[in-house]
Parts: C-alpha cells; sequence; structure tokens
C-alpha cells in the first residue's frame, strides 16, 4: 500500500525521495529545514496500529547512538500521520 505525503511535513522536515516501505509505514529520506541535516523519516499510515508505533519509538530512544539509527524527531503530519 502506498501512502502519500505532502512535501512538507507538520515539522521541519522536507521529504526528498521514498527509501522503503512496510506493513505500517513509509520511510522517506529527509532533511531538516533550518539545519539542512539529513535523516530518515517512518510515516505511519492513519490505521498503523498504536502498540506497533509506541514501540518502535520505545526502540529507538533505547539504542546505543554510536553503533545505530538515533531518533531525531518525533511529531504527526497535518493530516494525522505519525512519524519518527
Amino acid at each position: 500500500m502506498t501512502v502519500a505525503v505532502s512535501p512538507q511535513l507538520a515539522g521541519p522536515w522536507t521529504l526528498e525521495a521514498k527509501a522503503g516501505a512496510g506493513g505500517a509505514a513509509v520511510v522517506h529520506r529527509a532533511r531538516h529545514t533550518k539545519t539542512a541535516e539529513k535523516g530518515a523519516l517512518k510515516v505511519y499510515r492513519l490505521d498503523a496500529p498504536e502498540d506497533v508505533r509506541r514501540a518502535e519509538l520505545g526502540l529507538l530512544a533505547l539504542l546505543d547512538r554510536r553503533w545505530g539509527p538515533r531518533l531525531l524527531d518525533a511529531g504527526s503530519t497535518p493530516d494525522g500521520r505519525h512519524y519518527i
């Protein structure tokens, strides 16, 4: 299933390209509009289970930032989809 996302999210991230998709979300390469920092945003479908999103957010918060991904931001789009 494809999830359409506007070029600008509710937060300070601009989407640059789709990097992948799974059952609950689509991942996009993104760039912070103020700092130009590059990152990846995982944008969840509106019907994605809340427990899946919360579990992934919790795991990212626990990871060792030296060797794995780090959580840069979390929020929601104007249409109510959550992203991390």
